[in-house]
């Protein structure tokens, strides 16, 4: 969001960050499973997964009102 340019004059625009600012950051809104597809020699593909080491022990989303794979810090996981 551009501080700038909130649009906050179109009432559809302030409708959405309305129900944004008025989630409840204490709720959990979803699980994340880090998941990697791996080619074998087979060539069927396998599933494998690994812990993420984050700063802390919640991950925090990019705000919005996107769906949770769409919001997730990336840039900062290892």
């Amino acid at each position: 969001m551009d501080a700038l340019d909130s649009k906050i004059k179109d009432p559809i625009e302030r409708n959405r960050l309305a129900r944004i600012f008025e989630q409840d950051l204490g709720n959990i809104i979803g699980y994340v499973v880090p998941l990697r597809r791996i080619p074998t020699k087979s060539g069927v593909p396998r599933w494998t997964s690994q812990p993420w080491f984050t700063a802390s022990p919640q991950l925090f989303l990019v705000p919005g009102d996107s769906p949770l794979g769409y919001r997730l810090p990336l840039e900062s996981l290892p």
